[in-house]
């Protein structure tokens, strides 16, 4: 075992102890990744306030590729849930079978994506419910302008849009983001204010279009705000980890 492994394998000890001694106070584990991200907390908890934390479940910017439900993007930024975070720290990290985490192959976004696709854990869509992004692995000018590269095009897992239809009211995280760009986004979103505009996105947040990546639990929690009808229309089937949930709640 090299040195670089030796000290990769430690640090995912440690950070999987520190982590599991957070995981009763912890709902969600944010997209934290390097320092060229901006993330809107604010629109994060509003995304995740119709899932409950002890379903597993993760979302971010995802890509079509590996598995059959894809991963998500690192440059975009991913969430895991309560629950997710425990299976992957309990069940899939320590299980070669499942997961190769103490090796240096494979890039980390996309080897995660395997660890918990391999335990049932649910790629979410992060969208709005009208199919616009919320987690971009690129900065807001190049969805705004379409300038983002080819490979992403083959990459990304629901077909994007430019121009202002690229991107949610209620987005949560950009990449490539620089030190000047920070202190834009921050000015433009919590400093500047057009005399007599106000905006209140609905609460709570319409489900996004993709029913086949929503637990049952959430689409029956926000029947009553004219989803009943993405509750019907999705195919009755039901993965392991919804019916160990839904056995559990009911």
């Amino acid at each position: 075992m090299s040195k670089e492994t030796s000290l990769k394998t430690a640090l995912l000890i440690v950070i999987s102890m520190m982590l599991g001694a957070l995981l009763s106070s912890l709902d969600i584990v944010p997209p934290l990744d390097n320092d060229r991200r901006y993330a809107v907390m604010e629109n994060l908890r509003y995304m995740l306030a119709i899932y409950d934390p002890n379903f597993p479940i993760y979302f971010g910017s995802r890509f079509k590729l590996f598995t059959k439900q894809g991963y998500m993007s690192g440059g975009g930024g991913y969430v895991l849930s309560r629950e997710a975070l425990k299976q992957f720290i309990e069940v899939s990290l320590p299980n070669k079978k499942l997961c190769k985490g103490d090796t240096n192959t494979g890039a980390e976004d996309a080897e995660l994506g395997k660890c918990l696709d391999n335990i049932g854990v649910v790629a979410g869509d992060s969208r709005d419910s009208y199919g616009r992004g919320r987690f971009f692995p690129f900065t807001p000018v190049t969805h705004l302008f379409g300038l983002v590269p080819d490979w992403y095009l083959d990459y990304v897992y629901y077909k994007p849009d430019m121009g202002l239809n690229c991107c949610s009211d209620s987005a949560v995280a950009f990449h490539y983001v620089d030190s000047h760009l920070m202190y834009q986004l921050e000015y433009l979103l919590y400093h500047l204010r057009p005399h007599g505009v106000y905006h209140r996105l609905p609460d709570p947040a319409p489900l996004p279009p993709d029913t086949k990546s929503i637990p049952f639990q959430a689409l029956r929690k926000v029947a009553g705000s004219g989803w009943v009808a993405a509750a019907t229309e999705r195919p009755q089937q039901v993965n392991h980890e919804e019916q160990k949930y839904m056995n559990a709640v009911d």
